[in-house]
């Protein structure tokens, strides 16, 4: 009967030290978890400061490459488009009101001189701004 007794109490503390040992190894465990996620969190905690200065710092090459390009096609384009579009509605303007005023009605009619139309737009969605987008 001692020896069944023994046994049972052997038994018995055996399942109770490894169940302890299981708890702990868990326990560890769980705390390296955490730790790991700590250690991802530190990472990006470090690395999104840098990543934002590194965009701040592309940005502004952007903003200043794009102010070149705006600056530079300005240059181009104001001579030759809308100064020009400008010039040809104001000799439209002085035609238009010499045929329209006294004496040149009375002889712009007779002649085949008629109003002319000022620049304008082929159709009226080009009076809305055009719509730009970054996304997909």
């Amino acid at each position: 009967m001692l020896i069944i007794a023994l046994a049972i109490g052997l038994g018995l503390a055996t399942f109770v030290i490894a169940f302890y040992n299981r708890l702990v190894g868990l326990r560890n465990r769980g705390e390296n978890a955490w730790s790991d996620i700590d250690v991802q969190l530190k990472r990006r905690h470090e690395l999104v400061p840098n990543l934002v200065e590194t965009v701040k710092g592309y940005a502004a090459h952007e903003k200043q490459t794009f102010q070149e390009v705006t600056e530079a096609r300005a240059r181009a384009m104001q001579p030759g488009g809308a100064a020009a579009r400008a010039a040809a509605d104001a000799v439209v303007r002085d035609f238009n009101t010499a045929c329209e005023t006294f004496p040149g009605n009375l002889f712009a009619g007779p002649f085949g001189f008629r109003r002319r139309d000022f620049f304008g737009l082929d159709s009226p969605e080009e009076r809305t701004p055009p719509k730009v987008s970054f996304g997909g």
